[in-house]
């Protein structure tokens, strides 16, 4: 699985090829008394492609027989993307659809909401 920047908001150049994830964390983060629903505010507009929020993924490392964290500050940057490949919903759907993985360090997650990278809304 290629893991590419997405420090800036948008994918960037390619830092590393990993195992492909096998998991990936709620989009939901609890703050207080409030849940909040993290989505792209600009998600590329691609017909054959979703792009999400996760705070967390991981990979099964063999070697450890245990699941390891896929961290943006393992590659040197404050966010990562990465596709997990192309889906498809059956034999009626020859494009598929791409889906592709945000994840970010905390202070990044934050400064993503406020520079609109990222947008937070309460759930009901």
């Amino acid at each position: 699985m290629k893991i590419f920047d997405f420090s800036d908001g948008k994918k960037g150049a390619r830092l590393s090829i990993i195992q492909r994830a096998n998991s990936t964390g709620s989009s939901l983060v609890r703050k207080g008394e409030k849940t909040f629903k993290v989505s792209l505010a600009n998600k590329p507009q691609r017909d054959n492609e979703e792009w999400r929020w996760h705070q967390t993924a991981t990979f099964f490392d063999h070697a450890s027989q245990s699941d390891m964290a896929i961290k943006p500050e393992d590659f040197g940057v404050e966010a990562i993307c990465f596709c997990w490949g192309q889906l498809f919903a059956g034999p009626e759907d020859p494009k598929g659809i791409w889906n592709w993985c945000v994840i970010g360090t905390q202070d990044w997650n934050r400064n993503a909401c406020k520079n609109k990278i990222l947008k937070a809304e309460v759930m009901k």
